[in-house]
């Protein structure tokens, strides 16, 4: 049998002496080619690059637009190409190297729009015959890409449309071996998007989003039901806020990070079911860890401030100040002070910001402050990750 190979090598021979042939006889002597024109006649020329051992390109009639070109590549495949009369590519399909039982599979088929680069089909194949890859423009200008399992079935889908700065992926899917969605993405204005999870049952799990121009960023979580927010996170240049929530919707804790997430200080903020502060806390970054600061201890009645406790990291001292009514509003407060072994041991009265009264407190009274014992302490959570950088706000204004 005659290979693609030999066959391209005989005809480029063939090519050569006819060419030659035909400037010969079209060529007077003393007469130039450029007094002559290109002899008519040609119809096909060899062509060698980098990439491929030799083409074989057949001419239209006018002897300089190619019509059909065949082209042997360097790892043993094949590719015929066929073009329009204005020269623009029309369609290509490669094939690969030739097997023991002299066929070739086909590794590639391609149709190329009028304008001779964009692809209206593109198909690309495994060895065996299976599509991994395919193209469709369709007619409104859109592009649709699939990808493929090794089953067959649809991996990814992706929507493409063609901006001010290029094909942009408008919307993606991503499917499992057994068609169910694993994730989709949307993309919108100003290089927002949203990407969003399912399980193998087809439950929205979590999802993550991108603001306008990379400004904010939002990790959602939802409860089993794929519907009731469990967790949502928001972050900015300037800080991270991370909120859990009740079956019912309303807030469990808001937690702030004020700066980079790796070491910067937080605020707590815990929450009864009417969505009233019950309780803050305050925590210093210090000495690569997290120390309690302050806490705020607000009133079950009528949820106004109750308490302010300062704590000292260095000499473990704690100062609590309880107020009569409206909280910080009132300057009427009484001021106790804790040594480092947890006991009472001073208390002021404060009436409308003076000091009218201080007593000392004996040890054996042993008063120590009275909290639940989560008040003090930072509930386990995962470090959130820092997706936008974190930008210092600027000192001073102008």
């Amino acid at each position: 049998m005659i290979s693609h190979r030999r066959l391209a090598l005989g005809t480029a021979i063939l090519a050569i002496a006819g060419a030659l042939g035909s400037i010969f006889l079209a060529t007077d002597r003393g007469a130039t080619i450029d007094e002559k024109g290109i002899p008519p006649g040609i119809a096909s020329r060899v062509e060698v690059s980098k990439n491929e051992e030799v083409r074989t390109v057949e001419l239209y009639p006018d002897s300089i637009t190619a019509k059909h070109s065949f082209a042997t590549h360097k790892d043993g495949s094949v590719t015929n190409y066929w073009y329009r009369p204005d020269g623009t590519l029309e369609k290509a399909i490669t094939d690969g190297p030739e097997a023991a039982d002299g066929k070739r599979p086909r590794l590639r088929y391609a149709e190329v729009a009028p304008d001779g680069f964009t692809y209206a089909l593109d198909v690309e194949y495994l060895t065996d015959g299976r599509k991994s890859k395919e193209t469709v423009l369709s007619a409104d200008g859109k592009v649709t890409r699939t990808y493929f399992h090794n089953n067959g079935v649809e991996r990814r889908v992706q929507e493409l449309a063609h901006g001010k700065t290029g094909w942009k992926i408008v919307q993606e899917n991503q499917f499992r071996d057994d068609k169910s969605l694993l994730q989709s993405l949307q993309t919108l204005d100003n290089n927002a998007w949203e990407r969003k999870f399912y399980n193998d049952e087809g439950v929205l799990t979590n999802t993550i989003a991108m603001g306008p121009y990379g400004s904010r960023y939002f990790e959602t979580a939802y409860d089993i039901d794929g519907v009731t927010r469990t967790s949502e996170m928001e972050q900015t240049s300037q800080k991270t806020v991370i909120t859990t929530f009740r079956k019912d919707g309303s807030p469990i804790e808001e937690r702030t990070w004020s700066g980079a997430v790796s070491g910067s200080s937080i605020r707590v903020v815990r929450f009864d079911s009417k969505i009233n502060a019950v309780m803050q806390q305050w925590w210093t970054f210090r000495n690569n860890k997290h120390s309690l600061w302050m806490i705020k201890v607000f009133r079950s009645t009528d949820h106004t401030l109750w308490k302010n406790i300062y704590f000292d990291p260095d000499n473990l001292e704690t100062t609590e100040i309880v107020y009569d009514g409206d909280g910080e509003m009132v300057p009427n407060f009484t001021r106790r002070k804790y040594g480092k072994d947890g006991l009472l041991v001073e208390e002021e009265r404060v009436l409308k910001s003076k000091t009218v009264s201080t007593k000392k407190i004996a040890p054996e009274r042993n008063i120590r402050i009275s909290l639940p014992a989560d008040y003090t302490v930072l509930s386990d959570m995962p470090v959130p990750k820092q997706v936008i950088p974190y930008v210092p706000a600027p000192m001073g204004g102008p």
